[in-house]
Formats: structure tokens, sequence, C-alpha cells
């Protein structure tokens, strides 16, 4: 420190089809300014690659309330899927900012609102697309709470932690199309003796309206349905 180098590998595979490898790499610089102002940026090498830079910005020394703002492009696939079967594999491109402002809740809790514009590129890399994979822009607004008193990172004994968050999609924003979503995904730890129970689930959903392809859901990997 006071600047951090992070290094990261990611592997998943569903045996058949799907592989996929990827490399990430982190820099963070810290604090850049005597309000402890926090810029980050990420490299993500491989079959979905990515770019994405963001600064934290505390509106004060000592205050829990800040700003945040990023930039991003994001390279993701998506499958589509007919009665389980899949149809189709869809290459999607984003280039976006994402501003925020919220206020940190001791060392325990953050809420934050923003609003997150971006530009889709979207193409079928397998099958036929149809109309689900056509071109998308984004213009979303967005409320996320989230919550760790986990008292390890690697392998908690006890706490909760997780992240719930409401998504409205709207033309009046620049998107392309109306629809809100909601995430929740909590997990907990408790210890009996000496025996550790983690506990944990998500349940997303988009409500109201049809999402495109780039704000549909994924599922998988490790810790999610890993086997």
């Amino acid at each position: 420190g006071p600047n951090y180098i992070q290094f990261g590998l990611r592997y998943s595979s569903d045996i058949v089809d799907n592989n996929n490898l990827g490399l990430t790499f982190g820099y963070t610089t810290t604090p850049l300014n005597k309000w402890n102002g926090e810029w980050r940026s990420i490299l993500k090498l491989g079959q979905e690659p990515a770019l994405i830079t963001e600064l934290y910005q505390p509106l004060g020394e000592g205050s829990p309330y800040y700003v945040d703002g990023s930039l991003y492009w994001i390279n993701q696939r998506f499958n589509l899927f007919d009665d389980g079967e899949k149809i189709a594999q869809i290459r999607s491109r984003q280039f976006g900012a994402t501003g925020a402002v919220g206020v940190t809740l001791g060392n325990w809790g953050d809420l934050r609102v923003g609003y997150n514009r971006f530009f889709s590129s979207n193409s079928a890399e397998v099958g036929a697309s149809g109309d689900e994979g056509m071109d998308s822009d984004g213009g979303e607004v967005f409320a996320r709470f989230r919550l760790d008193t986990f008292d390890s990172v690697y392998f908690p004994t006890s706490g909760a932690s997780g992240v719930v968050e409401w998504l409205g999609s709207r033309t009046d924003l620049g998107a392309d199309n109306d629809f809100d979503q909601a995430l929740f995904d909590l997990s907990g730890a408790a210890t009996f003796g000496s025996h550790t129970f983690i506990l944990g689930g998500r349940y997303q959903t988009t409500f109201n309206g049809i999402a495109p392809i780039q704000n549909n859901f994924r599922l998988g990997g490790l810790f999610n349905l890993p086997g």
C-alpha cells in the first residue's frame, strides 16, 4: 500500500460446449486526497473481456456520504433457450457510464442510488438470434442496499451478507425498453460447536416489461450450482 495490485484467474465450464477462461488484473490507488478518495481500474482478458475504471469519493473528511462514478466497456455472452434447448449464443458489447450517490452505514452496510447509461452492440455467435438479440441501449436508475457482517471473507463462521436492488429502465432516460427488475441475494453463517453452516439464496426477476438480452440473469459458476 497505499496502492494495490490484484490478480485473478477464473475458469468455468458446463462440460458440454461452453468453456470460459479469464484473467483479471486490478489496480487501486488510495488515498487520492485528504478525504480518502479511491481510484480503481480492472482489466479482464479472455472470452468475456472488460475494462472498468471507477472513482469513489467521500464528501468530506470522515463523512459517510460519497459519490461514485465509473466508465466501462464489457463484452459478455448470453445463451437463448427454447424449452430447455439452447438455440443461440449472443455476444453483447456494452460501453457506458454509471454515477451514484450513497451513504456507508458503519462498517456493515451501504446504501446508494444512481443512474446507468450504456450503448450496446449485440451479435449472434451461434444460431439465429431473432428479435431477442437486437441492439438495445440502456438508461437505468437503481437503488441498492448492501449488507456484510461476515467475520471472514474466505470462510465465515458468523454473520450475514447480501444485496437487495431495484432497477428501472426508462425510455425517458435513454433506454430502448421500459422494464423493472428486483434482485435479492442473501446468505448467512452460524456456528454450533465445531460445525459451521452457511446458507444462501438468490432471487432475481423482471416483474414489469420485457428485458433485453444484456439484462437477462445468468446462473452458474463457483458457489452458484457448481455441481
